[in-house]
C-alpha cells in the first residue's frame, strides 16, 4: 500500500467474507487472482493451503495448473465447476476442526449467472458460508456488468476496486460518499477502510 505495508487476510477470520473484485475490462482482475495463486504457491504447504479456479480462459491459467496447492482450473460452463462447488460444499461441512484452507477463485461472477438454478443456490451457499470453514471465495466482476449481478451484491462486504472508468458504478457497489482517485489499469487497486480509500500495487515476486 501507500504505506509500504502488504494487505494480508488472515484465513482463520472470517470476517472479511468473500472478497469482491470489480473493475473495467483490462483492469488487471485475472492477474491479481493469478498473484494470489502464485503467492499460496510460494508461500504455503497444499496440506495448508489449497485453491480452485472457475474461469471462461483456462488457458490463461496454464502455467499455475501445475501447482502443487492447485486443485483444479475449470471452465466456467463445465460440468467440473459444478462438480467442483459441490465437493466444496461437502469440505467445508466436514471442515470443523482442520485447519487447512481452500480458496475459490472465480474469474467472473457475471458470467457465473448462465449456470443454472441449482449451481447458483450452492455458490450463494459458500458465499455465505464458506469463510466461517475456510473455503474463501476470491470473485472477479467485470463493472460494467453490475447489472446482472444485483441480487448478489449484498454477499460481499469486502470489495476491492480496481480502474474503474464511471464512478456511478462504483455508487452502486459502495454506498459511501465519494469514489477512489484514477487508478493504474493492471496494477493498482484500492479498498475502504472506513472512510478512506486505501490504495496498493501488485508486488513483483521474485522467482
Amino acid at each position: 500500500m501507500s504505506d509500504g505495508l502488504p494487505v494480508l487476510l488472515n484465513l482463520h477470520d472470517p470476517v472479511p467474507g468473500p472478497i469482491l473484485i470489480p473493475a473495467d475490462p483490462g483492469s488487471g482482475k485475472s492477474a491479481f487472482l493469478q498473484l494470489i495463486a502464485t503467492a499460496v504457491g510460494k508461500m504455503h504447504q497444499p496440506e495448508n493451503v489449497q485453491f480452485a479456479v472457475i474461469t471462461n480462459h483456462p488457458d490463461e491459467w496454464n502455467s499455475l495448473g501445475n501447482i502443487s496447492n492447485c486443485v483444479g482450473v475449470f471452465k466456467i460452463d463445465s460440468q467440473g465447476t459444478a462438480d467442483l462447488i459441490l465437493s466444496l460444499i461437502s469440505w467445508a461441512h466436514g471442515n470443523k476442526t482442520i485447519q487447512q484452507s481452500v480458496l475459490l477463485m472465480i474469474d467472473g461472477l457475471d458470467s457465473m449467472m448462465g449456470r443454472n438454478a441449482d449451481i447458483l443456490q450452492n455458490l450463494r451457499w459458500l458465499f455465505l458460508r464458506g469463510p466461517a470453514r475456510r473455503a474463501w471465495p476470491f470473485i472477479s466482476l467485470d463493472i460494467q456488468r453490475v447489472n446482472d449481478v444485483l441480487s448478489w451484491l449484498d454477499l460481499f462486504h469486502t470489495r476491492i476496486f480496481g480502474k474503474v472508468n464511471n464512478p456511478k458504478t462504483i455508487c452502486m457497489l459502495d454506498a459511501e460518499k465519494g469514489s477512489p482517485d484514477s487508478l493504474d489499469a493492471g496494477v493498482q487497486f484500492t479498498l475502504r477502510e472506513r472512510d478512506h480509500w486505501l490504495r496498493f500495487w501488485l508486488p513483483t515476486l521474485a522467482e
